[in-house]
């Protein structure tokens, strides 16, 4: 089987990036033969465009335009059997548009602010559109956005939840003490945050719970993007992106909570990960958080400020029980994702062929 994987730029920061890498990598080391192609030659080569000429694009079309111009051509010349587009606004939508063009089948992969915020843009809803009527199938992260799609656009949709490599990622208590050393931490609680944070990630609720944190070491590991560094208190210490994953492993180790109130969320790769480091998670209930995280059991959910209030308290109550063995049994792994979307692909195409 041949598969052409039509994906955002795959070297910036974030889940959707890691969710491609992990999957394709599974997928060729099954002897599948893999192309991964990024059509946003910009992006990915990092050519600079000032805001007014990608707007100018934007609104008339030329930049999709001729990324699917450039699908169109990768797929004529390796023929694949599928298509697969990542992002149902952006490179998902170029799958979608070249394998129809051609005759290929597509399947649509969606993985959250594509529904849960570019459904209400006027500039991208209208993609959306096309991909739901158009694509052969269209895969989900969470159950909560197969009920949007189905909802808002009347199309099913196949949820397959993401997962991680528990190889990589697993309780590093034998290194948490050098690391502490490194970064110059003590041994009071250690609550963490992981990722890129910018306005989604909820990060007021850091000064909602001022006082609760305060006696606390809070660590924000990842990108902080300017327009929301005014929300980040002064005593939180910020620890640039970790990229080595060995070195990540141990920082999920080190923390005794990790915290992600997400405002929306689809399936969070640090979730995943933290979670199969045995830590113990608070966050929003909402998203792909409700579809990992049993409240109580292996993690916890928060609406209110009293509810994060509880949930921060019994979490480090309970930072040395079987909840963090708890967490890790329960997050899917890689080949689990594999299964199910190789499930998917041949569903597709025998469907195809019929």
């Amino acid at each position: 089987m041949k598969i052409l994987y039509v994906v955002p730029n795959p070297e910036r920061i974030g889940g959707v990036s890691t969710s491609i890498k992990r999957i394709t990598n599974y997928f060729q080391g099954k002897g599948l033969k893999i192309d991964v192609f990024c059509p946003d030659f910009e992006a990915k080569n990092k050519i600079p465009k000032s805001e007014i000429m990608m707007m100018k694009e934007l609104l008339t079309g030329t930049m999709m335009q001729v990324q699917t111009q450039r699908v169109i051509e990768r797929a004529e010349s390796i023929s694949p059997d599928l298509i697969v587009g990542y992002y149902g606004s952006s490179a998902a939508y170029s799958a979608t548009a070249a394998g129809k063009f051609l005759n290929i089948p597509i399947i649509a992969c969606f993985r959250g602010n594509d529904i849960n915020r570019d459904f209400f843009s006027s500039f991208h809803s209208h993609k959306l559109e096309f991909v739901a009527k158009n694509a052969s199938a269209i895969t989900t992260v969470s159950s909560e956005m197969s009920k949007k799609l189905k909802a808002w656009m009347d199309v099913s949709s196949r949820f397959i939840p993401n997962s991680v490599d528990k190889s990589i990622f697993y309780n590093s208590k034998e290194e948490v003490s050098s690391f502490k050393e490194a970064f110059n931490l003590n041994h009071t609680p250690i609550v963490g945050l992981f990722g890129e944070f910018k306005a989604s990630r909820g990060l007021e609720l850091l000064q909602n719970l001022e006082e609760d944190l305060k006696d606390k070491q809070v660590l924000m590991f990842g990108h902080v993007r300017t327009s929301i560094r005014k929300q980040i208190p002064p005593h939180i210490k910020v620890i640039p992106y970790i990229k080595d994953k060995s070195t990540l492993r141990v920082a999920y180790s080190a923390c005794d909570v990790i915290l992600q109130p997400s405002k929306f969320d689809g399936m969070s790769n640090v979730v995943l990960e933290a979670m199969s480091c045995e830590r113990i998670v608070v966050a929003s209930n909402t998203g792909g958080l409700k579809d990992l995280i049993n409240h109580g059991q292996n993690g916890f959910l928060c609406g209110t400020k009293k509810e994060w209030q509880q949930a921060l308290r019994l979490a480090l109550e309970n930072k040395n029980s079987d909840m963090g063995v708890k967490a890790r049994n329960s997050v899917p792994e890689v080949e689990q994702e594999g299964e199910k979307f190789m499930s998917l692909f041949n569903e597709v195409i025998n469907r195809t062929m019929s």
